[in-house]
């Protein structure tokens, strides 16, 4: 008996957005979507309101809330399937990795 299961390419914890809102800009404009799930390696976005293309490379703005300034992530568009456009981190160090973990774990825990 064999069972399909699609498989994640994503290591290390994964959290729900919960429809977290984001803010990202392109080359030329500014748009705004909603984290379906999120790791510190990358993230599924959904509600992008500037359709993004496949290895379009963006700045990805996360306004997490432990009171410091917003994190700021450069990121690559690695699939697009429908609705959902997934990121991976390409430029993002270790303290704003450490942040998005605190505070999305924090965020799944009280919700």
């Amino acid at each position: 008996m064999s069972t399909s299961k699609k498989s994640s390419k994503r290591q290390g914890l994964r959290f729900s957005g919960g429809g977290f809102g984001f803010s990202y800009k392109t080359e030329f404009e500014e748009g705004s979507g909603e984290l379906a799930n999120i790791s510190a390696g990358g993230c599924a976005a959904s509600h992008v309101s500037i359709p993004l293309a496949l290895q379009e490379k963006i700045l990805l703005i996360l306004p997490v809330e432990d009171g410091g300034e917003d994190v700021e992530i450069g990121a690559r568009v690695i699939r697009i399937d429908g609705t959902i456009t997934a990121l991976i981190f390409e430029q993002i160090g270790e303290e704003s990795k450490e942040r998005i973990i605190r505070f999305f774990a924090r965020r799944q825990r009280e919700n």
